[in-house]
């Protein structure tokens, strides 16, 4: 049971003035905005130099983040899914760092939103002079209205706070281990509404004390200090340990911090607990993570749970040990169930500078519920069965046949080379059957001198081979084109599932281009990628006009009339949505661009390296890979090749 005391100070006056304004439909920039009236006030505290603000936004739509920016701003300040109470959100913060400025100097002020269905949309600069009030000073403190109390778990604890305000709607709670404050941290909350602050990161069958203290938009402290006690409850029994490592070699994305690649290996294990509704998750690193950096733990749990996307992990007290317990941070209203698949299960670290580092995603490995033994110490080099030899050399691929021995069941070959090939790194069974590596996007008639370096997990290096091989002429291919529908069903997420359709172009070189059209469209997307399966994952989908998203692998198919897999992983601000594994065969499609190329529109002649359609009508030339090559009317001179020809919305392909 919590138990209360509280300490009476002398409370603690700010001197601050507050200017009150509105911001009006036509304070937006560009074609989009709120129609009506946002009421704002803004409060300069002189002994911080720091600017409070509050505005409330009547939006019938969800706003996932909001942004305020004031010039002279240390910066720019980011308050993330504010809540709605009857259609009507409050933001409300305080500017991150002093602010510059001094009273009585002249600035301005944005405010930008992120909307469900409508994107960004931002004010214009509205003027704001620091210090400036049009209302009475605000010189009283926020009183509680009543005692906070806490609930505690094994691991977490809320500490439910109330407290009033003559003039603020928003308050301010602050939270600390110790009396003094030196350290702390800060809810924003509703004046005469409870608000819940969440403790997490815990350990079970503990005592502990918080100290917790309110504060208005005008720096007025309230005057007593409560203190929260309270004892953590035992942990569930835990029921089974699956152990897993991400070895050095197992980072697909590295910062670089120094100098020096962030990849350190983690050591990790997923515990469930009794009853099967709850995992936890700990990590040990075999390194310290930079100064700053925070490691975050990914995952996409099957079964209606969804992602578990980029959580804090927090540490243990060991040295570069790490925990989450997923109850803490599920999607709210989902819980665990046993052999709940995690579909995607992967660390992140984010260093203050330098980048992301991201290990291989795990797909499909974990379970809630699984057991196995704990990874041992692998200390034995991998080594070659047979020599690596070269098979099936086309103009653009070519195949290389190796044969490894390991004790992890396991290698990774690097491969490296001349005439501009590109490191490809290729993980193969290592028990003494033959694996392929196939090599793609190859220039034609070169020859290529490789070298494949092979180590194991752990990262232990065997002997390195050599190959060499020249690829063939370029032969005469044409152009293939087949187009899938996109339906709302095929997503995993119901935050965002547009219907639409796909246009799929086999380029004479074999590589594959995708124009992917959607009915629904968002302007927080983070990243918007397709996943080639075997032949490019990932790559890059770009976005060229409103719901139209296109990209271009690098790489090629070998072969026409193999069946090749792909999916699509939109990931946005507060989740990610998975477009389901769909397939085609490449052969199969048909020389003309299904409802992209069309009957003839208007009269095309292409001849002597020169485009031109008859009539005063403006045209544009494409490349059969979907890049703009010209726009405007009358004629174009061009390079030989394959062009499509866009006229009154019909188009056509014509050879020059």
């Amino acid at each position: 049971m919590a138990l209360l005391a509280f300490a009476t100070f002398a409370a603690s006056v700010a001197s601050a003035q507050t200017y009150s304004g509105k911001i009006t439909s036509s304070d937006w920039s560009g074609d989009k905005g709120l129609e009506s009236d946002v009421d704002y006030s803004l409060t300069y505290i002189e002994s911080t130099k720091k600017l409070n603000f509050e505005f409330t936004v009547p939006c019938d739509k969800k706003i996932n983040v909001a942004y305020f920016f004031a010039e002279h701003g240390f910066s720019e300040t980011k308050i993330e899914n504010p809540q709605s109470v009857d259609g009507t959100y409050t933001v409300s913060g305080t500017t991150v760092g002093a602010f510059a400025l001094k009273k009585g100097d002249e600035t301005w002020f944005t405010l930008k939103l992120v909307i469900d269905g409508i994107g960004d949309i931002v004010t214009n600069r509205i003027a704001y002079k620091a210090g400036e009030g049009n209302t009475a000073e605000d010189t009283e403190a926020p009183a509680w209205v009543s005692d906070p109390t806490a609930v505690a778990s094994s691991t977490s604890a809320t500490i439910s706070v109330c407290a009033k305000d003559n003039v603020s709607k928003t308050l301010t709670y602050e939270v600390s281990k110790t009396a003094d404050f030196a350290t702390l941290e800060t809810v924003n909350g509703k004046a005469n509404e409870a608000t819940e602050i969440a403790l997490k990161g815990l350990s079970p069958k503990t005592d502990y004390t918080y100290y917790v203290r309110v504060k208005d938009m005008a720096g007025n402290v309230s005057a007593e200090v409560k203190t929260v006690t309270f004892t953590t409850t035992a942990q569930a029994a835990v029921v089974a340990t699956y152990y897993g490592v991400f070895y050095t070699n197992d980072w697909e994305e590295k910062a670089t911090v120094g100098g020096k690649e962030v990849v350190p290996q983690i050591n990790w294990k997923a515990e469930t607990l009794e009853g099967y509704n709850d995992v936890i998750v700990t990590a040990e690193l075999s390194e310290a993570l930079p100064d700053g950096a925070a490691l975050k733990f990914c995952a996409f749990i099957e079964g209606g749970v969804g992602p578990v996307d980029n959580k804090d992990m927090t540490a243990t007290g060991k040295a570069n040990e790490y925990t989450i317990k997923l109850s803490d941070v599920l999607p709210e209203g989902k819980t665990l169930a046993k052999d709940q698949i995690f579909g995607q299960f992967f660390f992140r670290i984010y260093p203050k500078e330098g980048g992301v580092s991201r290990t291989k995603i795990l797909a499909a490995v974990y379970k809630v519920g699984a057991s196995n033994d704990p990874i041992a110490t692998d200390t034995k080099a991998p080594e070659w069965g047979v020599d690596p030899v070269v098979e099936k050399v086309t103009d653009k691929t070519a195949e290389i046949v190796v044969n490894v021995t390991d004790d992890s069941g396991s290698a990774v070959i690097t491969l490296t080379g001349d005439n501009g090939f590109t490191e490809l790194k290729k993980e193969v069974k290592a028990d003494g059957s033959n694996q392929t590596i196939a090599l793609n996007g190859l220039t034609a008639n070169t020859t290529y001198n490789l070298t494949l370096a092979i180590a194991d997990a752990a990262g232990n290096a065997g002997e390195s081979k050599t190959v060499n091989f020249t690829t063939l002429e370029t032969p005469d291919r044409e152009v293939l084109y087949l187009t899938i529908p996109i339906a709302s069903e095929d997503w995993n997420n119901e935050a965002y599932n547009p219907n639409g359709s796909m246009l799929i172009t086999v380029n004479p070189d074999n590589t594959l281009s995708f124009k992917v059209s959607l009915d629904q469209d968002r302007e927080d997307f983070i990243e918007t990628n397709m996943y080639v399966h075997g032949v490019q994952e990932p790559v890059s989908l770009i976005r060229t006009s409103e719901g139209v998203y296109e990209c271009t692998t690098t790489k090629s198919i070998s072969n026409r009339d193999a069946l090749v897999h792909f999916h699509m992983h939109f990931r946005f601000s507060d989740g990610s949505s998975t477009f389901a594994v769909k397939n085609f065969t490449p052969s199969e499609g048909s020389t003309s661009a299904v409802a992209e190329v069309e009957t003839e529109a208007a009269k095309v002649v292409a001849a002597n390296g020169v485009i031109r359609v008859e009539g005063d009508k403006t045209f544009a030339v494409y490349t059969v890979a979907g890049q703009l090559a010209f726009r405007g009317m009358g004629e174009v001179r061009l390079d030989k090749g394959v062009y499509v020809v866009v006229v009154d919305g019909k188009a056509q392909k014509v050879m020059l």
